[in-house]
């Protein structure tokens, strides 16, 4: 009797604790919501002179990128913006050239109706890493302006959508709907647009179709959640 009472116990004992494992492996469970991404900045290359700001941003976006809570036919792009600091050199015509380790790449410019810089896409060949400055010509003129990518050394895209996801665990749980969160995720690198010489931060946000959104703001260095809505 002491023997079936002892295997008994050892077969409860396997049960609970595989029922225990079984239960932290699911609440400890990482959620993936990198399908939901339909903007996520992986470089940000900034600099500037008296004359003009310039960055090449370069990431992954949807070809035609709208606010809707959906998610579709994503791909990598680069954009390099001048904006003009001085009214006079605020409506000429532009073109540039972006100087890399390996190559050299250039076009021209238009201007965007939204933030009046100058603005193209531009393919890089494989050189993201290795941009080094962007010349800017108009008229007879020629600038050559050196850019540092404000991300290295810092916190991923990916990193910062961790912290965020964390973040707003409980929210996310309550709104999946089999499984999948009916929201899509912009993840910018962003600064006070009144202060150029203000820091990075990193900004994500969860929208849904009716433009309702949640959306953090993190330190790049650190993770710190910096503000949070939602």
């Amino acid at each position: 009797m002491k023997g079936f009472f002892k295997v008994f116990t050892t077969i409860i004992l396997i049960a609970v604790t595989a029922t225990g494992l079984a239960a932290c492996n699911k609440k400890g469970k990482k959620l993936d919501l990198s399908p939901n991404v339909s903007y996520a900045e992986t470089h940000k290359y900034a600099g500037a002179d008296e004359n003009f700001r310039v960055t090449v941003t370069i990431g992954i976006k949807e070809s035609t990128l709208i606010a809707d809570g959906a998610v579709s036919n994503v791909r990598e792009f680069a954009t390099v913006a001048v904006m003009p600091l001085k009214v006079d050199l605020m409506t000429r015509d532009y073109s540039y050239a972006i100087t890399a380790e390996g190559g050299e790449f250039s076009g021209a410019l238009s201007r965007d109706v939204v933030t009046h810089a100058y603005v193209a896409e531009v393919n890089l060949n494989g050189l993201k890493d290795k941009l080094t400055a962007v010349k800017v010509y108009f008229d007879k003129n020629e600038m050559e302006i050196p850019i540092v990518d404000q991300l290295k050394g810092k916190l991923t895209y990916s990193q910062a959508l961790d912290i965020a996801t964390t973040e707003f665990k409980e929210k996310i749980e309550a709104n999946m709907t089999d499984g999948v969160l009916p929201r899509e995720i912009f993840v910018k690198l962003i600064r006070d647009k009144r202060n150029p010489d203000s820091p990075y931060y990193w900004y994500v946000s969860f929208i849904a179709a009716d433009s309702n959104y949640w959306a953090i703001l993190l330190n790049p260095e650190t993770g710190e959640v910096v503000s949070k809505k939602g």
